[in-house]
C-alpha cells in the first residue's frame, strides 16, 4: 500500500465546521480494497460522527501519478511523459 498526504480541505469544501487534520489518499491492491475499507469503518466507529470520512474509489491516476519532463531525443523539445498509477481508496 502506498499513500500521498494532501493538504487538509477547508470548511467551506468539506461541509464540516471542525478543522480537517489529515487528507490523505491511500494506493490499495484490488484484492484488498474490501479489508482496507472494513479497518477504516472499524477505527470511524469509536471515533466522533464525521471524523473520519473514507471515498472512493477514485478513477486512476487521481493523486498517483506525476507528469515529468523528458530531454527531447529528437526536435520535439519539452515533450511530458505520463507515469500512471491506479487507485482504489482514498480518504479525506
Amino acid at each position: 500500500m502506498r499513500a500521498h498526504r494532501h493538504r487538509p480541505q477547508d470548511h467551506r469544501l468539506t461541509g464540516v465546521a471542525a478543522p480537517m487534520l489529515l487528507n490523505a489518499a491511500f494506493l490499495v491492491d484490488r484484492h484488498r480494497a474490501d479489508q482496507f475499507r472494513r479497518a477504516v469503518d472499524e477505527l470511524a466507529g469509536v471515533r466522533a460522527p464525521d471524523a473520519i470520512a473514507l471515498t472512493g474509489p477514485w478513477p486512476p491516476p487521481y493523486s498517483f501519478a506525476a507528469l515529468e519532463q523528458q530531454r527531447p531525443r529528437s526536435r520535439n523539445r519539452g515533450w511530458l511523459r505520463r507515469r500512471r498509477r491506479w487507485s482504489t481508496c482514498s480518504t479525506n
